[in-house]
């Protein structure tokens, strides 16, 4: 009896033991499968930021519970793509926005992967202008370069980019153009003068140094041109539309021009890191990015122009966005991307040593 009770007594510690063990494995199952995946995305500061966090990164993690997505700001691409670069033998960063001008550079240099239909299918329904040429990421909205101003002190708005040499806002104009407004106005006054940009941009260069001498009242606003002008401390400025427009909103003495046939088309990226720590996720929430709910958002609520063919606007909602094909671009120019980035850091220099030093 005492050997059939020791062994009855070891079968049912063996059971509990099992049973505990089981549940025990359970349990880290169970963690494992709710645990967060943290996508990390570095791209555009300020306006763009909250604009992207409200309109797609938020319904995003609404729709994906088990995943977040990180934003970090910084000012420019070249600022963006150099983070990118310093993590590069320990890469924490999954995604980076940036200007299809400085993507060239970066896809020469492996800074970021190829992305095809496969990985993110929405790429099959972007419209033409959208689309990469050579496999990397694909443009994530349009926007078009604009004149903004302060309806309370500006008497005869501004309508053509002309207007920035104006007497009339003398000492009273704010600009960045060490950047990708510098490439954009370029290309439009190029536009406007009916030069060809890529042989030469003297004229357009003797054009912007008239600026200096005290047209521009600085060519760094802080916090950005958009403050600076609703603000009351400048009058006129150079942004882009989209952002403009949703400042406008809410700041109602700011008013927004795209000189009418002279638009200029900005086409940021939207890139996956080489050696993305979270490749699967990252591709699923840039895939989504580009797709119709997303850009449906960024179009409707933030004024940009989709990328994506699927997203179905009224005329009236089209004609505010800074779409191609009936929205503010219309008629505008769409500067080619690929040649400039060839020639960006020759065109930021002349910029810097002539016109903003």
């Amino acid at each position: 009896m005492k050997i059939k009770s020791a062994i009855a007594f070891l079968a049912a510690s063996a059971l509990v033991l099992t049973a505990s063990a089981c549940g025990s494995a359970g349990s880290t199952v169970s963690s494992s499968s709710s645990a967060k995946t943290t996508v990390s995305v570095i791209g555009f500061p300020g306006l763009f930021a909250q604009q992207f966090e409200e309109l797609v990164i938020k319904p995003y993690e609404k729709a994906n519970p088990n995943v977040t997505i990180k934003y970090t700001e910084k000012k420019t691409s070249a600022e963006s793509i150099g983070q990118v670069v310093a993590a590069k033998n320990r890469q924490t960063y999954d995604i980076a926005i940036v200007d299809k001008s400085a993507q060239g550079d970066a896809n020469k240099q492996g800074v970021f992967s190829k992305v095809s239909a496969d990985d993110a299918p929405n790429i099959n329904d972007l419209v033409d202008t959208a689309k990469s040429e050579d496999g990397y990421g694909p443009s994530v909205y349009i926007d078009s370069l604009a004149l903004i101003y302060n309806k309370d002190t500006v008497k005869n708005a501004p309508s053509k980019w002309e207007d920035l040499w104006n007497p009339e806002y003398k000492g009273q104009v704010v600009m960045s153009i060490n950047n990708a407004f510098g490439l954009s106005l370029i290309a439009g006054l190029a536009h406007d003068n009916g030069d060809d940009y890529t042989k030469s941009i003297d004229k357009e260069i003797d054009q912007l140094k008239q600026l200096k001498g005290g047209q521009v009242q600085s060519f760094s606003p802080t916090p950005d041109v958009y403050t600076s002008v609703a603000s009351g401390a400048a009058q006129v400025g150079l942004g882009w539309y989209a952002r403009a427009k949703s400042f406008a909103d809410e700041n109602t003495n700011v008013g927004v021009v795209v000189p009418k046939n002279g638009g200029v088309a900005l086409t940021p990226t939207i890139n996956l890191v080489e050696g993305a720590p979270n490749k699967k996720e990252a591709l699923k929430f840039l895939n989504y990015a580009i797709g119709s709910e997303a850009q449906s958002a960024l179009a409707k609520k933030g004024y940009y122009g989709p990328v994506s063919s699927k997203v179905t606007l009224s005329d009236d909602e089209l004609s505010k966005t800074a779409a191609i094909d009936g929205g503010v671009l219309e008629g505008g120019v769409v500067p080619d991307w690929n040649y400039i980035a060839t020639v960006t850091t020759d065109w930021l220099q002349v910029i810097k040593q002539e016109i903003t030093s």
